[in-house]
C-alpha cells in the first residue's frame, strides 16, 4: 500500500530532489521515508525558482494582525527564519489516503521573527502600548499538523494530489524571548514592566498570540507545496513494494 505519499512527492517527484536522497525507500519504511523527507524539505523551503516556488525560509514581508481580548497587536514587514531546522516525525495516513497527520519539532533558538509592531491594550491589569521594531526568538516548539488530501484525476487519466484544510496545535516547551523597542514612546520604566512580565509569563503570552503567526506561515508554505505538487503525478512516485 502506498503510504506517506504526499510528502514523498516532495522528495521523489520529477527528479528535482532525487540527488538529495542517499538511498531509495520503500513507502512502508517509515524511518527511511522520514529521513528522506527531512533531507529534502529544507531545499523546498528555500524555494524552487524554476517551478515558480517562492522561499518559505526566510519567509518575508508578512503582515499579521493579532486581536485577542483587550489587546491589539499588529506585526508589520515581518521576516521569519528557521523553519529549515524543524524536523518531521510520526507521519500518519488513514487507509484511503484522504487525511494525514504529522508532528513537527522545532529546536530552541532557531525560529526568529523580526519586523515592526504596533500594539495597544492590556493583558490582565498590565498596559501594553508602543510601536517600533521587534524581535521574537522562539524556544523549543512541538506542533501537530493535520490536513486533508485531495485527489484530482487529470484528462490523461493520471492522478495528482494536493494538501487542503490544515489545522494545527502548537506547544511552546521552553522560554521565548520577546523584544519590543519604543514601548510607551520610550518610557524605559514602563517598558521594563512589560519585558519583565514577558520574561516571567512567556508561555501564557505564546498561547495567547501564537496561532495567527503560525497560520500566516503555514498558509504560504502549503501554497508552495501545492505549487510543487502541480508538477507531479501519483503514477510517477507510486511504489508498492
Amino acid at each position: 500500500m502506498c503510504l506517506f505519499l504526499p510528502l514523498t512527492f516532495l522528495c521523489l517527484g520529477t527528479g528535482v530532489f532525487s540527488k538529495t536522497l542517499s538511498t531509495p525507500c520503500k513507502l512502508t519504511d517509515l524511518p527511511c521515508i522520514e529521513n528522506s523527507i527531512n533531507t529534502a524539505l529544507p531545499q523546498i523551503l528555500e524555494g524552487i525558482p524554476e517551478l515558480g516556488i517562492e522561499s518559505s525560509d526566510p519567509h518575508s514581508k508578512i503582515n499579521i494582525e493579532i486581536n485577542v481580548p483587550n489587546l491589539k497587536l499588529h506585526l508589520l514587514n515581518t521576516t521569519i527564519i528557521g523553519y529549515k531546522t524543524c524536523k518531521l516525525s510520526n507521519l500518519r495516513f488513514n487507509s484511503d489516503l484522504t487525511h494525514l497527520s504529522v508532528d513537527i519539532d522545532c529546536p530552541e533558538g532557531e525560529l526568529k521573527a523580526t519586523g515592526q509592531y504596533d500594539m495597544k491594550g492590556r493583558i490582565g491589569t498590565l498596559s501594553m502600548e508602543g510601536n517600533g521594531d521587534y524581535e521574537f526568538i522562539a524556544g523549543h516548539f512541538l506542533l501537530n499538523l493535520e490536513c486533508e488530501i485531495e485527489k484530482v484525476k487529470r484528462d490523461d487519466g493520471k492522478t495528482q494530489i494536493f494538501l487542503r484544510n490544515y489545522k494545527f496545535v502548537a506547544k511552546p516547551l521552553t522560554k521565548i524571548i520577546y523584544g519590543f523597542k519604543n514601548l510607551f514612546n520610550g518610557r524605559e520604566d514602563l517598558a521594563e514592566e512589560v519585558h519583565k512580565f514577558a520574561r516571567e509569563n512567556w508561555k501564557s503570552i505564546a498561547e495567547l498570540v501564537q496561532d495567527p503567526i503560525w497560520d500566516a506561515s503555514f498558509t504560504d508554505i502549503f501554497k508552495n507545496i501545492n505549487k510543487y505538487l502541480e508538477n507531479v503525478t501519483l503514477e510517477e512516485v507510486l511504489i508498492n513494494n
